[in-house]
């Protein structure tokens, strides 16, 4: 599995945000990061059986995987901290 650095390294200082900032406001990758194939519109790429991260634009390590383990979890510990604020 060759993948470049430059490939990964951020785009612009933006990119850099902490954590707290939508991660989705990057435009996603065109093409896959392991093979440079084209990915499809739900960011898979059949050829590594991979997918992108719908919110990070990380690999989740499936092509059936919509968003990957880091950015479910931050998702859900929001939706905890929101419900215990409303109750």
């Amino acid at each position: 599995m060759n993948v470049t650095i430059d490939r990964l390294a951020p785009e612009s200082p933006s990119s850099t945000a902490p954590s707290s900032a939508s991660p989705s406001s990057a435009s996603p990758p065109k093409c896959c990061p392991t093979c440079d194939k084209t990915l499809n519109a739900d960011l898979a790429c059949w050829n590594c059986c991979d997918r992108l991260c719908a919110s990070c634009h990380k690999p989740t390590g499936s092509a059936f995987v919509a968003v990957c383990w880091s950015c479910w979890f931050r998702a859900e510990q929001q939706k905890s901290t929101q419900a215990t604020a409303a109750s």
